[in-house]
């Protein structure tokens, strides 16, 4: 049977884990797989476009904010990318900064933006960025990574499972599917961002310089 939903995950969970005594448990272990998921997957799946208006110097950072991959503010002609800075440095330069105008750098102080000059007037800022996925709650819930990729939920579920249980000697080939579960998301996100043939680099160094800066 094809899984779906999160009620059709939890019947394969118990399917598998075949221990009554655990089915008030097996939300708690989807949870625990989701926050597992949620850290180690990176790709088109999980990005989207958020919107932001900067109209203060601090702005909140999208709900579920991972880790962000481009931003700009889009004006009418041209859009302007703006440049991100280290906090230190970014404290450092604003002391000569306008006090208010087009905001032209930015930095991250716990869950906000914080932008300098301080914006003269209302804009709307572009940031790709990665989101954690919504919590399955209900049993008609689903997303495109239980759909697509049923392995990260099923076997992170049985692992986080099989510690709950203590000693199952399951715990090993199911950790064993997740990584090969993992492995493959990885390659298909590999190919869905970059064209074929085309040589990449990856690193992780701030976002202004062409890489990803994690928060």
């Amino acid at each position: 049977m094809a899984i779906q939903t999160y009620g059709e995950l939890k019947t394969a969970i118990q399917n598998w884990l075949k221990r009554s005594e655990v089915v008030d448990r097996i939300p708690e272990f989807v949870e625990l797989a989701e926050n597992r998921i949620n850290n180690q997957i990176d790709g088109p799946d999980i990005e989207t476009v958020a919107t932001l208006t900067i109209d203060a110097e601090r702005v909140a950072l999208p709900a579920g904010f991972i880790e962000q991959r481009s931003h700009y503010i889009d004006v009418a002609d041209p859009i302007q990318r703006i440049q991100y800075k280290a906090p230190e440095a970014f404290w450092d330069y604003s002391l000569f900064a306008n006090a208010s105008g087009f905001p032209s750098f930015y930095t991250v102080e716990g869950r906000e933006l914080v932008f300098s000059p301080v914006p003269d007037s209302s804009y709307t800022g572009k940031w790709l960025c990665l989101l954690r996925l919504d919590r399955l709650v209900n049993d008609a819930d689903t997303n495109i990574l239980l759909q697509d990729h049923t392995g990260l939920y099923l076997y992170g579920a049985l692992i986080e499972g099989s510690a709950f249980l203590g000693n199952d000697p399951r715990a090993l080939t199911w950790a064993t599917f997740y990584d090969n579960a993992l492995d493959q998301f990885r390659e298909v996100s590999r190919r869905g961002r970059f064209p074929k043939g085309q040589k990449t680099s990856y690193s992780r160094v701030p976002v202004y310089s062409g890489g990803r800066t994690k928060m």
